[in-house]
């Protein structure tokens, strides 16, 4: 039986004793592990994407790059995170580390960490299987809406209409969550700063997780319409700040905190499968998430050949990203009155793209035209012309598909009337005989 053989990855400040300990007890070989202490998290990361097998990575807690982002794609690659942190703090477990151990650690420790939480590797060509993520969003009992489109189509006046809909409807605490790159709820909800937004979500769940208390007081109460709101990026330039993981993670506690979610977000979800560029696949790091976990996503247009060509690019963009049909309401903002008129637009829509409209089986909705930069200025409620079309559809579908995941009540054998399952006959020429 080959002896056993451990991989480690390491990661220190530039003074941490331990890292020097374990590569002199690597060196010497006083204990099965070999031991590479990277210099910069660009290393670390640049061995976690190699095709070598490798058994864990300690990092040191007092690095400030150590945080849920390096520690779940350290967990992605297979690579299991043990944290050295002086004071033990058992936070680092909940933001996905394996083990936390104290920086004085013994060979004997070291050894019992690594059997535990990783895995031997006698043939150095093992490689380890990646582990199961749950999806952003997937929370049960909660509403999530994602609005998207091209700019100059009111994607953001449509959001707080469908957001002052639903909070006086029974769709609970609802908050609406500005996450496009070019933000604006900030302006149209004249706000007097842009922070606390959307980037403070992200810092607080860098190194831990917030309670529910913490993340309300990083959002504001809008009384006149009902709902909470979270402001978006101060500039479109700051989407740098926002750690994937750590963005995940912040919305999934959005999620979790409110009953239901309407988001304004960007229709650009294109990624490195896409796009071959994982810059792009971060940039676009909340469309993507927001798209994926929402339960109905609207895309938004407006009425004339271009916005209607708009519009089914749009859909076409969101059908490639995953997004199954039954969850893409197509809309037409700023619609004309007239049914003939609507009825031509409809007939567009149909017979530009054929392959693409006969997908949304909803169909497209009218939102008509009315005044609502009085509404906006003052910051009251928007007209109930506006908000009714969209509240109405969207709790629609949701209500459809809540009946489609429930179970049947007949659960057992069922009486078949004579002629209802069809029938068979024999292709000409043929015989049937026992």
């Amino acid at each position: 039986m080959p002896s056993e053989r451990f991989v480690v990855l390491g990661l220190g400040t530039a003074r941490a004793e331990w890292c020097r300990t374990v590569a002199r007890w690597s060196t010497g070989a006083s204990i099965p592990v070999e031991f590479l202490n990277c210099l910069s998290v660009e290393e670390l990361q640049a061995h976690l994407a190699s095709d070598r097998a490798l058994s864990a990575s300690m990092v040191d807690a007092g690095l400030p790059s150590t945080d849920r982002d390096l520690i779940e794609r350290s967990a992605d690659s297979g690579c299991p995170v043990i944290v050295v942190d002086q004071w033990q703090r058992p936070h680092w477990l909940t933001l996905g580390a394996s083990a936390v151990v104290a920086p004085s650690f013994t060979q004997e420790e070291l050894i019992g960490l690594l059997r535990t939480h990783s895995r031997a590797l006698p043939d150095p060509s093992v490689r380890l299987p990646l582990p199961e993520v749950a999806p952003p969003g997937d929370q049960e009992n909660s509403l999530v809406v994602a609005l998207c489109g091209p700019g100059g189509t009111g994607v953001s006046t449509l959001a707080m209409g469908l957001a002052q809909g639903l909070a006086s409807s029974s769709a609970g605490d609802v908050l609406l969550a500005d996450l496009a790159r070019w933000s604006q709820q900030a302006m149209l909800h004249d706000a007097a700063d842009v922070v606390p937004g959307v980037v403070e979500l992200v810092d607080a769940h860098r190194g831990g997780r917030p309670s529910g208390d913490e993340l309300r007081k990083l959002t504001f109460r809008v009384q006149e319409r009902g709902y909470h709101l979270m402001l978006g990026l101060p500039r479109p330039s700051a989407w740098p700040l926002l750690r994937p993981r750590a963005f995940e993670a912040g919305f999934r506690s959005l999620v979790e905190e409110f009953r239901t979610v309407v988001v304004d977000t960007d229709s650009d979800v294109e990624g490195e499968t896409e796009g071959g560029s994982a810059d792009v696949e971060d940039r676009n790091v909340m469309a993507r998430t927001a798209i994926r976990g929402a339960d109905v996503v609207l895309a938004v247009g407006r009425r004339g050949a271009g916005g209607l060509h708009s519009l089914l690019g749009t859909v076409e963009h969101l059908l490639r990203f995953g997004v199954s049909a039954e969850r893409v309401v197509p809309i037409c903002n700023m619609a004309p009155r007239s049914p003939v008129a609507k009825a031509e637009l409809a007939r567009a829509f149909a017979d530009l793209r054929p392959a693409v409209a006969s997908k949304c089986r909803s169909g497209l909705l009218f939102v008509p035209e009315r005044p609502v930069e009085g509404s906006v200025r003052e910051v009251t409620e928007l007209p109930k012309a506006i908000v009714q079309p969209l509240t109405t559809s969207v709790l629609a579908i949701a209500h459809s598909a809540a009946e489609s995941c429930r179970p049947s009540a007949a659960t057992g054998p069922r009486r078949i009337t004579p002629g209802s399952v069809g029938h068979w006959s024999a292709p000409a020429g043929t015989s049937v005989t026992g």
